[in-house]
């Protein structure tokens, strides 16, 4: 069986994502693998396809319980045979579970680290002819990453027992250091290095200041009734007291950490995954354990300690490909609290480690660019698009002028003896009676005179500040104000400044995936429910929304053409075609529609991204395919007469978006820069442009004020990359 035939046969896709053909090329070769693929990515193929290839069982790591049942439920639905070894079992059904092994019954199991690396267990494997050995989580094993889990360093011993059999590790995160650690510690140093894309383009990253969180938080889950969500916070305590709290204002909501019992802990995450309770409030305990693929959003009620963490948590939400939304409620003041819990106790390197990534961390929310930009940027992937889909994308700022702000701002950072951190000089200048604050300091002058400006709007202008150069901050652990030369230039008034602020935020576009019978799409959802209690299981498993999205979008209405909609595999057409088909026919024999599946392309595709490396680092980056797909019907619908405007409303898009399509044609000369850009704005845009570069369209916009629009800028950058006088 090749790769693609059993993709179509048990998953119902016809073609992979990102890097997976060629991850599961090189693992059928029988290579040793480490595969870094965003949450949602499709990792999991990456070893199930090879499994049912090889001949011989596949041996899956996997440190929670939950996640292995998951990934079993999922499997057996598709018609593959899989099973677990863990502590929930009896003897009875372990016992059943090592003879199915032996006869070669399973194709896949799954165990923990602590159970493979048993004696004896390690002994039952080399009677058995293993083919492939997939450590999940892989980043588990290295100090340098985010979750470190002792137990998974006794999988080093694998390729001293199985030299001859590959090992696939796999994780969503890890940065350079974490990567190398993987290798090392697993003795695969060898092994071929795959990065796909981290860029999860259907989630929408939001930053918001965290001013009365418990109101944004009840208010944003109540325009959502109906959607799964998770929201973490930091400590056990505060996930308690949000569960409670929002299940007494009527929502369906409970809460999962450590400290509960277990039993408590699986009722409630089953309650979850099964749509029976529709949001959970925990703490980062959670998620790892589950392969919930209709996660709608997923809000962090505090501030996550690093990057990869928040990438991870955050992937948990739209795994099915459908939009969703990650929402960040940022207040400085819990990036003080976390500074305390990333002392590593005896350890100053780990110590420094942890709190650069949490400095980064920060740096993240209080950053005034792209948020998906600097994402992807943190783990070494280059993007210079403006993404139009984060809070910072999406909103329009105006330009003031803020010499009175700045000198009042440098003033307190002076008069407190440049000793202090923002959030302490900002709380001097708006007058906080706080005892924090000394009592000198609160007969200065400058004490209480900020009133007009609430408390994350100084922090918003202190970090403006330091960022254009009047101020810096010093110190790890407590970054502390000081002065700059430039900043005493502007208390000399020898200088003016100009600050940038927010004025309103714009609805991220339409896409394709957003038209489509949303009647008939919550009747899908309901036969879905049904079957699931019927088999017990997660209604996801049974189709995913996706899957619904696309029955509800092309109206199949024959098995033939059920057969061509995303997520019908061999098994899931023979046990469910029939009755999806059967709602979709009666809908649309109700309203009078017709099938448009003619209108659909090949099962979902996505295209594979560039970034296959080798183990020392360096990119075999493959040459860029011709434009993409959307980018080429803007062009030819342009071409054929109609105009930006009438192009964007038919296809659901911004303006600006179109502009952006149509601006990549102008280097080839099939359009003119003054076709997209009025020839009177060229030479302020060009102006801006050769002061601060192409690399931020947002920085760009917010320089140039309302004026000028997105699209214009992106034209006149691909013209003045053409004419060489930028790179």
């Amino acid at each position: 069986m090749r790769p693609i035939e059993a993709l179509e046969r048990h998953f119902g896709y016809s073609s992979f994502r990102l890097e997976q053909e060629a991850v599961i090329d090189w693992i059928l070769s029988k290579k040793d693998a480490l595969v870094i693929m965003p949450t949602g990515g499709g990792k999991s193929l990456c070893y199930q396809i090879p499994a049912m290839i090889f001949d011989g069982l596949t041996v899956v790591v996997s440190p929670l319980i939950s996640l292995m049942k998951d990934q079993v439920d999922a499997l057996t639905a598709n018609g593959i045979k899989a099973a677990y070894i863990n502590s929930s079992q009896s003897d009875a059904q372990r016992n059943d579970v090592f003879r199915a092994m032996k006869g070669r019954v399973v194709k896949l199991v799954y165990v923990a680290p602590e159970r493979l690396m048993a004696g004896g267990f390690i002994q039952f494997l080399l009677k058995l002819d293993v083919s492939l050995f997939a450590i999940d989580e892989s980043h588990c094993i290295s100090q340098w990453g985010h979750d470190f889990r002792p137990e998974y360093l006794q999988l080093s011993a694998i390729k001293k027992h199985f030299p001859l059999v590959p090992v696939a590790a796999l994780t969503a995160s890890a940065d350079a250091v974490t990567r190398k650690d993987i290798a090392v510690k697993l003795n695969i140093q060898e092994a071929q290095l795959f990065v796909s894309s981290f860029n999860r383009p259907n989630i929408h990253y939001f930053v918001e200041p965290k001013r009365d969180p418990y109101a944004l938080l009840s208010a944003y889950i109540r325009q959502r009734q109906g959607e799964s969500g998770i929201v973490y916070a930091l400590s056990r305590k505060t996930v308690d007291a949000l569960a409670e709290r929002l299940a007494d204002d009527g929502f369906s909501a409970l809460p999962y950490h450590a400290g509960k019992d277990s039993a408590v802990r699986n009722r409630h995450q089953e309650l979850f995954i099964k749509d029976e309770v529709k949001v959970i409030v925990a703490t980062i305990a959670f998620g790892m354990g589950i392969d919930k693929s209709n996660v709608r959003y997923v809000i962090h009620y505090d501030l996550p300690k690093n990057i990869e963490g928040y990438y991870q948590e955050t992937g948990r939400a739209g795994r099915d490909g459908l939009r969703s939304e990650a929402v960040l409620y940022y207040g400085s003041g819990d990036a003080i609290k976390l500074k305390r819990f990333a002392e590593v106790e005896g350890n100053p390197a780990q110590t420094r480690i942890m709190l650069g990534k949490l400095k980064k961390m920060v740096e993240f929310c209080e950053s005034m660019s792209c948020r998906r930009r600097y994402i992807l940027n943190y783990f070494g992937e280059e993007t210079q698009e403006y993404c139009g889909s984060c809070d910072v994308c999406l909103s329009s700022y105006e330009r003031i002028d803020g010499t009175a702000i700045a000198i009042k701002a440098i003033s307190a950072v002076v008069e407190v003896g440049e000793r202090f951190g923002i959030s302490y000089v900002t709380d001097v200048l708006r007058g906080a009676k706080s005892d924090k604050i000394s009592d000198s300091h609160k007969t200065l002058q400058i004490y209480g005179t900020g009133l007009e400006i609430n408390d994350e709007g100084w922090r918003t202008y202190f970090r403006e500040l330091v960022r254009q150069g009047y101020l810096i901050q010093t110190g790890d652990k407590y970054p502390i104000l000081k002065l700059t030369a430039q900043g005493r230039k502007v208390l000399n008034g020898e200088e003016t400044v100009t600050l940038v602020r927010p004025v309103s935020r714009t609805e991220p576009s339409k896409t394709a995936e957003d038209f489509y019978e949303k009647d008939l799409f919550e009747e899908l959802r309901a036969k879905r429910a049904g079957l699931a209690r019927e088999a017990d299981l997660p209604a996801y498993i049974i189709l995913s929304d996706s899957t619904l999205v696309e029955l509800a979008k092309y109206l199949p209405h024959s098995m033939d053409e059920i057969r061509l909609i995303s997520g019908f595999g061999e098994v899931k057409l023979a046990r469910y075609g029939a009755s999806f088909l059967e709602v979709v026919g009666d809908y649309c024999k109700a309203r009078g529609l017709k099938s448009l599946i003619h209108l659909k392309s090949p099962k979902r595709q996505r295209a594979k991204t560039d970034g296959l490396q080798s183990p020392d680092g360096k990119a075999n980056n493959r040459a860029q395919a011709a434009k993409t797909d959307t980018k080429r019907l803007s062009f030819d619908m342009y071409k054929g007469g109609k105009t930006v405007d009438e192009i964007a409303k038919e296809r659901g898009l911004l303006a600006d978006t179109i502009k952006g399509h149509l601006a990549s044609y102008i280097p080839d000369g099939d359009i003119q820069v003054e076709e997209l850009t009025p020839l009177e704005k060229m030479p302020a845009i060009t102006n801006v442009v050769m002061e601060h570069g192409s690399a931020s369209d947002g920085l760009l916009k917010r320089t140039l004020g309302d004026g000028y629009s997105y699209g214009e800028i992106k034209a006149m950058v691909y013209y003045l990359k053409m004419k060489g006088e930028i790179e």
